[in-house]
């Protein structure tokens, strides 16, 4: 790449510092669907918790038994709530994830943390400036199928012209419909934790407001049928990239998600395509293997398909093949590594075939961003 730039911070990314603390009583809004799902974190109030749940009609009955065998495993923590019952059996399902990881205000600060600090530890800082940004056009490449205008409407809160958000794969109508309204309210509750590039509260919830959100699901419902896209004024949803404009984009960003990418030089190619020839995209990868946070696998090693050969829903790329993808597709730029694995902790001796020819630098790469403009 043309150049690197190495995050001062260690540890992940946007992660928060761990404290100990006194078990909390029950706040005073007792009845809200946060508070009783936050009562399944502590093994003392587990129980009153899943009984309320129940009361309310979230939980029926005929589960109860599959909640409380799953919350009593010694591996539960909170973040595994979002697997512990298929989708469909359940209601609170559509609002699981504001607890487990699809749906926290701390996610979506997290991605646009991670794309600001990657322009500017990479010398594109100026792209940030407020009268800059409010010039310019941004997609949220891989926006996920849970929360996939989280992103893009804080993006346009902030300050953006126009914030787009694509994503492949058929995404839920009624998740997606409740990631919206839960993304406004955190705005509207806690603005300043959002203002990151400028904007102040005030200019961000008027900026909200004047998006339009009439008849969300059926509209994302229809989304699903084939190839479209979805308006709600300067923030739309495209399913497929091409229906966008060649030369159309400022920037494009992802977040983890070009590691599950299978056609990577395709995917490049259009990217160059829609960006402007003066613009930049972003895109942060993380190079570990998935199945150490999913909820449904026990897999203690950020590694382990170096191990087993098993790749489980990522392509299997390192960060010199991506690199190598990226000069190939016309671009060029910087590598900023975020996380990079401790010396030692990948043994090259177990390394299955598939990996053997890797260096222990390209094993060691855990999370980097790139930041990459045309050649």
């Amino acid at each position: 790449m043309g150049g690197t730039a190495r995050c001062a911070a260690g540890g992940r990314p946007g992660a928060l510092p761990s404290r100990e603390s006194d078990v909390l009583q029950r706040p005073s809004h007792g009845q809200s669907l946060i508070s009783m799902l936050m009562d399944l974190a502590a093994p003392e109030t587990r129980a009153a918790g899943l009984a309320e749940l129940q009361s309310q009609g979230y939980l029926t009955p005929e589960l109860q038994d599959v909640w409380t065998a799953e919350l009593s495993k010694p591996r539960y923590t909170s973040r595994h709530l979002s697997g512990i019952i298929a989708p469909e059996r359940v209601r609170i399902q559509k609002l699981l994830r504001q607890v487990g990881g699809e749906l926290t205000a701390v996610k979506t600060q997290t991605v646009i943390a991670n794309f600001s600090r990657a322009l500017e530890f990479a010398g594109h800082g100026h792209r940030l400036e407020a009268a800059r940004i409010r010039q310019s056009r941004i997609l949220d490449f891989g926006s996920g199928v849970w929360s996939s205008l989280s992103a893009a409407i804080m993006l346009y809160a902030i300050g953006f012209a126009q914030a787009d958000a694509f994503e492949p794969f058929p995404i839920g109508p009624d998740m997606v419909t409740e990631s919206v309204f839960e993304t406004i309210r955190w705005l509207y509750e806690t603005p300043a934790s959002f203002a990151l590039l400028g904007g102040t509260p005030q200019e961000m919830k008027q900026r909200v407001a004047a998006l339009d959100f009439t008849d969300l699901e059926e509209k994302l419902t229809r989304l699903n049928d084939g190839p479209g896209v979805v308006s709600f004024g300067p923030v739309r949803l495209f399913n497929n990239t091409d229906m966008m404009e060649n030369g159309h984009y400022d920037l494009v960003c992802s977040n983890s998600v070009l590691e599950h990418v299978e056609d990577m030089p395709g995917s490049l190619a259009r990217q160059r395509e829609i960006l402007k020839d003066d613009g930049v995209c972003v895109h942060t990868v993380d190079f570990t293997d998935h199945r150490a946070i999913a909820p449904d696998q026990d897999i203690a090693d950020s590694f382990q398909m170096y191990y087993d050969g098993i790749l489980d829903e990522v392509n299997g790329l390192r960060a010199g093949d991506m690199e190598a993808l990226f000069i190939l597709g016309g671009f060029q730029g910087a590598t900023v590594h975020l996380v990079t694995a401790p010396e030692g902790y990948v043994d090259q001796s177990r390394v299955v075939e598939r990996f053997a020819h890797y260096s222990l630098s390209d094993l060691s790469a855990a999370v980097n961003s790139y930041v990459l403009t045309k050649v």
